[in-house]
């Protein structure tokens, strides 16, 4: 399950990608970043906000899983252990609150 949760989160980021460079790139002929309806300055920010949260969380369940299934032993107590989980997971939750709000 630990995989299947940084697959999903893998997924989420390639579709801030696509937000973003939909927003981006391929706006109506005289549409400017100014006149953009506020849903999609919402989106644009939620999808940035996106890219620099999940990508800390993947890292922090791809080592959880090598250290579950092949005991690479990252959160080892002398590695840091528990405290190591909460600070990589911190970088993905604290963010994370201004993207569901």
């Amino acid at each position: 399950w630990v995989f299947g949760l940084a697959l999903s989160g893998f997924g989420t980021i390639l579709g801030a990608v696509n937000f973003i460079t939909t927003i981006i790139c391929m706006r109506a002929p005289g549409m400017t970043m100014w006149r953009m309806p506020i849903f999609t300055w919402n989106t644009l920010v939620t999808a940035i906000l996106v890219i620099m949260a999940f990508p800390p969380l993947a890292a922090a369940l791809f080592a959880l899983g090598a250290d579950r299934k092949f005991g690479a032993h990252i959160y080892d107590p002398e590695n840091g252990g528990a405290i190591l989980w909460q600070h990589l997971f911190w970088f993905f939750g604290h963010p994370e609150v201004y993207i569901i709000a």
